[in-house]
């Protein structure tokens, strides 16, 4: 049965080295294969998912004053 796995299209992944690697072991014959997500694919990472929640979440407490910062952290 055939194995996919997805990877983000970092510089990390497309390094010549795991390409190497890829060919060496013969991957695809033993029936593993890389897929790469689109260069710039947000909806399909769950780390941008949350970098982008944590963002907008971080923003709001920048504008607090010290006192109204330790409020909204322990309500």
């Amino acid at each position: 049965m055939p194995c996919i796995i997805v990877l983000l299209n970092a510089n990390i992944h497309r390094v010549e080295a795991m390409e190497q690697k890829c060919r060496q072991w013969q991957w695809q014959r033993r029936g593993l294969y890389l897929c790469y997500l689109h260069p710039y694919s947000p909806e399909l990472s769950h780390i941008e998912i949350l970098c982008e929640q944590a963002k907008y979440f971080w923003r709001k407490l920048i504008r607090l004053s010290g006192g109204a910062l330790v409020d909204k952290i322990n309500s």
